[in-house]
């Protein structure tokens, strides 16, 4: 099976991320269920989640914040 990458995102004010990934297919990745985290604090400021980049599998905002796909909860069928 050929890994999936992403191809685009656009960002909303609602702190989720519409991702489109190589499949041809988008997810809307929801940031707002992990924010009981510590690790997404600095995420949390709507200014710094809107300068989020992707590359390859991984959103990204700098070294220390990241979300690779796999630790999305991705439904099976988007990922086909």
């Amino acid at each position: 099976m050929k890994t999936l990458t992403i191809k685009a995102i656009k960002v909303m004010d609602d702190f989720t991320i519409d991702i489109t990934l190589s499949n041809g297919k988008n997810y809307l990745f929801d940031l707002k269920q992990y924010f009981h985290a510590q690790f997404t604090k600095k995420m949390q400021e709507l200014s710094y989640f809107k300068q989020v980049k992707f590359r390859g599998e991984l959103l990204y905002w700098d070294d220390m914040h990241d979300f690779p796909l796999h630790c999305m909860d991705i439904p099976q069928d988007i990922l086909e």
